[in-house]
């Protein structure tokens, strides 16, 4: 499952290796070597056919992004396939809708990336496509972060709550040895909310995302190289 960037946890170090450092190199450079020919018997025969879209085509029919196959037969157009099947089974290929063959043809694809080009980057309305796509995605992002902004500072404000009633409770006679250890985690819970929260803020006016003017700029000084 693809978690929410807020729900991720991050280490301020590595953990210590598996392995030790020299050893991985030593495995690394006789991976090197292994692959470039350079002793061994494994040889990579050369590919008859060439794909232009290799390493680029993702499949991602109810699961994640895997990255597709090129594939070949005499007489037939070249295509992209996904193994997902063959490396999770059947019944994990059904449960997802995955069918037993998963594949686009690459002319399909040739054509699509042709006409965005033409059309997108090189046309003549290539700057009203922008501007329309730019006004749609800037929108989605606002909305989603302002979203998720609300439903963190819910979050924080369930908690203070929460850490006024334990304050409540002691003077109603509990324990205050363990209203202290539940405050402590509340509040471990609210200043990670809180941090969460200062991202996003941070990350609103920190941006590094390509100016708009700027990108238009860049967009207009292209020729109509459509053709």
């Amino acid at each position: 499952m693809r978690r929410e960037r807020d729900e991720w946890v991050e280490a301020d170090e590595r953990h210590e290796a598996l392995i030790p450092d020299e050893q991985f190199e030593r495995a690394q450079a006789e991976m090197q070597r292994r692959s470039t020919g350079q002793g061994g018997n494994r040889h990579r025969r050369p590919q008859k056919r060439p794909y232009l879209l290799r390493g680029i085509v993702h499949c991602a029919t109810g699961h994640n992004p895997l990255r597709m196959q090129g594939r070949s037969r005499k007489g037939e157009p070249t295509y992209y396939t996904c193994g997902y099947r063959t490396s999770y089974g059947d019944r994990a290929a059904e449960a997802v809708g995955h069918g037993k063959w998963q594949y686009v043809r690459e002319d399909s694809l040739t054509t699509l990336i042709d006409s965005f080009f033409a059309t997108r980057i090189f046309g003549a309305d290539r700057l009203a496509h922008f501007r329309r796509q730019d006004e749609s995605l800037s929108g989605e992002l606002r909305d989603r972060d302002g979203d998720k902004c609300k439903r963190i500072a819910g979050q924080i404000g369930a908690v203070e709550q929460k850490i006024e009633r334990q304050l409540a409770a002691i003077e109603a006679g509990v324990d205050p040895v363990e209203v202290g250890r539940r405050i402590r985690g509340l509040k471990t819970e609210r200043g990670e909310a809180q941090s969460v929260l200062a991202q996003i803020e941070d990350s609103r006016r920190d941006s590094t995302a390509v100016d708009p003017d700027d990108a238009r700029a860049i967009l207009d000084a292209l020729p109509d190289l459509g053709e």
